[in-house]
């Protein structure tokens, strides 16, 4: 006969305990040597399957004790099966063996069936890959680790990833991960491990990869005015964070008035680009003095223009008076005579007018303006005479300097004739800047067209179109 009431117990994820009872001891058909406990697991995953045999001896047997009577009761049985596999249903069988043999098939009582305890998975995760999508972004991936490693159900997993300067452990409940703000133009490693309600599972193997270039960051830069002061020095560092390989740089100026006047193109974005990235200096030349220009450099990569700093101001100081293709209008009449004002000798005394062009404040405004009227000898022999110019009686509310009256019977014009008639007569005009840069503009004389009778050159007419 076989035994009877089988029962499982399970004692830990690898080992399970059996026990039965007896037969009958009319059943014994000879002494029992031996209980044979076999399994196998009945997981079609596992293939091939996982199968063993433990014996157990009775105690009294193998004391050299006699049998038990059959007035005895029966005591049960147990074994603890060890080493088993996590996780695994398995199919129980006892069988009992005497000195005769081994009972029958048809004895033998139905297998049991029990499942191991979960455990830590003894595995990592398969599969893994890293694929970069962009700089700062990569999609990370996984299979379940193999089925003898899981030890359980998989709860979640844990993902390490690490670059020169962080590391982070990320949870997941799925088998993929979109990792982002990654470290730019840099290598980053990553392993992952499986976790179960038991514990967690070794991590897998590290696997590295490197995001793409992105965009640098800002450059500090600094400005020096030069001694012409017209240019700016603009030099600046290599970014904190490169992000990849810088292929040049870009300068970005635009300049306002001090003035607050505009003119075109001051305020208009200039660029210049700097190309290589051991060049991290450049004179801004042709500048506008009595101006403030602001100025910034970004760094680029193949990914892009990076983005700019704070970046810098300088103010350049009013300079000289540029050169313009027309001077400013020019007329000549008779001086002007208020009442109550000294006779004014208008046979020897021109007054002379001009409107400053606006061009010429781009320096600075002007400061000053003086006139010289240059007489010609017949050998061309010349005396240049200087008059400082002042506003029109007028013209109070228009800019300073727009007109001027010379008096020439004060410088004595005809003592210029005693060594031979004056031939020619030239007047200039000259503009002072604030820092009494100037640049003169000439204007040739002739006779007046109402003044036939008059000395040679006492009065001029100054055509500007003519002249320009």
């Amino acid at each position: 006969a076989g035994i009877t009431n089988l029962s499982s117990l399970v004692t830990g994820s690898t080992s399970v305990n059996i026990s039965w009872l007896p037969p009958p001891r009319s059943g014994w058909n000879g002494l029992i040597t031996q209980y044979n406990i076999s399994y196998v697991s009945i997981d079609p995953r596992i293939d091939p399957s996982i199968n063993g045999l433990v014996v157990l001896y009775p105690v009294d047997f193998i004391n050299g004790n006699n049998p038990r009577t059959a007035s005895d009761p029966l005591k049960r049985e147990s074994i603890i099966v060890p080493d088993l596999e996590e996780f695994v249903s398995y199919l129980f069988t006892v069988t009992i063996e005497t000195i005769v043999g081994v009972n029958q098939p048809e004895d033998t009582p139905p297998a049991i069936e029990e499942i191991t305890a979960e455990a830590a998975p003894s595995g990592p995760p398969t599969s893994i890959s890293v694929d970069v999508l962009s700089s700062l972004k990569a999609d990370i991936s996984w299979n379940l680790p193999l089925y003898l490693d899981r030890n359980g159900i998989i709860t979640h997993y844990l993902i390490n990833i690490s670059d020169t300067l962080n590391t982070r452990l990320v949870k997941v409940y799925e088998m993929n991960y979109p990792a982002e703000n990654l470290p730019q133009f840099a290598v980053f490693s990553v392993s992952i491990s499986a976790v179960t309600s038991e514990g967690i599972g070794p991590y897998s193997d590290v696997i590295s990869n490197k995001t793409f270039e992105g965009l640098p960051s800002p450059p500090n830069v600094t400005l020096t005015l030069q001694d012409r002061c017209s240019t700016i020095l603009v030099e600046w560092t290599e970014p904190e964070f490169p992000n990849g390989i810088i292929i040049g740089y870009y300068i970005f100026y635009f300049g306002t008035k001090t003035s607050g006047d505009i003119f075109e193109g001051l305020n208009t974005n200039l660029t210049k680009r700097i190309n290589g990235n051991t060049t991290r200096s450049y004179n801004l030349t042709g500048l506008l003095s009595d101006s403030t220009y602001s100025v910034n450099v970004t760094a680029f990569t193949s990914a892009g223009n990076g983005s700019t700093g704070i970046g810098g101001e300088q103010t350049l100081p009013t300079g000289i008076p540029p050169s313009v293709p027309t001077g400013p209008e020019f007329t000549i009449s008779t001086p002007t005579q208020e009442p109550g004002d000294e006779d004014i000798a208008t046979d020897t005394t021109i007054r002379i007018e001009f409107v400053i062009p606006e061009e010429l404040n781009r320096n600075g405004p002007v400061q000053r303006v003086r006139i010289v009227v240059r007489i010609f000898g017949s050998s061309n022999d010349t005396i240049d005479i200087w008059y400082n110019s002042f506003n029109s009686r007028d013209s109070e509310s228009a800019p300073p300097y727009q007109a001027v009256e010379v008096d020439i019977e004060e410088n004595r014009i005809e003592e210029l004739n005693r060594n031979g008639p004056v031939q020619r007569v030239r007047i200039v005009v000259r503009i002072f800047g604030s820092s009494n840069d100037t640049i003169d503009i000439w204007y040739n004389s002739f006779n007046s067209r109402d003044s036939e009778s008059a000395p040679p050159y006492q009065a001029v007419e100054v055509d500007i179109e003519e002249n320009r």
